[in-house]
């Protein structure tokens, strides 16, 4: 009435991909299961987010270096600002009270 239908033969799952090359021949590729295809299909995956994940975390720290830099130059750049307005301020002083000595010369001088 009810025949038994042999199951199938599972083996370890391999950690790596490598490893599961080397006892797999010809004949096994014909008789893989859906499982050991999802196994394998899913091991790709995540060896490509790993890969992802591993560009990203290079591209997050050279934005982080690159960003170190540019406050740096920022801050260069308000020092230079702040100190090219104190010279200014200081040259204009000092034109002033030139112009100053010049004028009160000439009235003094062609009065």
């Amino acid at each position: 009435m009810f025949t038994k239908k042999q199951s199938p033969q599972y083996r370890q799952v391999s950690i790596s991909e490598e490893d599961d090359n080397i006892y797999r021949d010809e004949s096994d590729d014909d008789e893989e299961d859906f499982i050991q295809k999802q196994i394998r299909l899913q091991r790709k995956q995540l060896k490509k987010q790993d890969e992802g994940l591993e560009m990203l975390s290079k591209q997050a720290s050279r934005l982080g270096e690159l960003s170190l830099v540019i406050a740096e130059e920022v801050a260069f750049q308000t020092r230079f600002v702040h100190t090219q307005t104190v010279v200014d301020m200081t040259l204009k002083k000092s034109m002033i009270h030139t112009l100053f000595f010049v004028i009160c010369y000439y009235i003094i001088y062609f009065s």
